[in-house]
């Protein structure tokens, strides 16, 4: 079993629903390679951290009232079913919360947040972790407006040379998506130019930063590539790396890279 599929199985692995025989396999695997020994290791401690926020989260006050009022309003003996009822309530906030982590959407502090990352970058080759990192980080661990600024105003939030950006983003990107952000920001002292379509709970990421020293797509015009919820796509110029990240799939995601990227030169150069 190679890296690819012992990360794939590794949840199901953890959970205890493989085979006898794919357990074994991550298994074996598991001991001889450190690198998905490592994203183990993450994955686990970020379960533990997981596990303390459902115990010690403290429910929403409208929920807790909905669920006394039922309570007090069953006169019913049937100790059971009141009990059933409390348990049902826990089971969906614990359900909730779990969803949540597994889509990189609950909102931990910023050590389990840099959990999460450190658990799905090594999914991807170091180039693309550039991109990722980042759209998890200032994307994904976020809360947007109900209403977006307009386009006037979300290009004020860019310097003058990279206002188009937006007005880019909105053209390319799958109907149904809308720019809600556009500023410079950066992740452990690298800035980045970022620009946020979102539609629902679906986020659109473009990331240009400064390209240093030896980093390349190796010679790829537009190098693609994903993790289990991600999608990458990435090209390079002389002077910058430009991402676009995404919970499209990967064809999806390249496809509307590839059609902006003419516009996205233009853009930098």
């Amino acid at each position: 079993m190679n890296c690819a599929e012992t990360l794939e199985r590794m949840d199901a692995w953890l959970d205890g629903e493989l085979s006898p025989a794919d357990s074994a396999a991550v298994a074996r695997h598991l001991e001889t390679c450190p690198v998905c020994s490592g994203v183990l290791a993450n994955r686990m401690a970020l379960r533990e951290r997981l596990r303390r926020v459902i115990r010690s989260a403290e429910p929403a006050p409208e929920l807790a009232a909905r669920i006394h009022s039922r309570l007090a309003a069953d006169d019913s003996p049937d100790l059971i079913r009141r009990g059933f009822l409390a348990a049902a309530a826990m089971v969906l906030m614990s359900v909730g919360t779990y969803t949540a982590w597994k889509s990189g959407h609950l909102r931990l502090t910023p050590a389990a947040q840099e959990d999460y990352i450190a658990s799905i970058v090594p999914e991807v080759a170091p180039i693309m972790r550039i991109g990722l990192q980042q759209h998890v980080h200032c994307a994904v661990f976020r809360s947007y407006p109900a209403q977006p600024p307009g386009e006037d105003e979300l290009a004020r939030g860019l310097a003058s040379e990279y206002a188009e950006l937006v007005r880019v983003m909105e053209t390319h990107v799958p109907g149904g998506f809308r720019v809600v952000m556009a500023h410079g920001c950066q992740y452990k002292g690298r800035p980045y130019i970022h620009v946020v379509a979102k539609q629902g709970g679906d986020l659109i990421s473009l990331l240009i930063t400064r390209r240093k020293d030896g980093e390349a797509f190796n010679g790829a015009s537009v190098y693609s590539s994903g993790t289990s919820r991600f999608s990458i796509a990435g090209f390079e110029t002389p002077e910058h790396l430009i991402y676009l990240v995404s919970g499209l799939d990967r064809g999806a995601n390249a496809a509307v890279f590839e059609a902006m990227r003419g516009s996205l030169r233009t853009v930098v150069s």
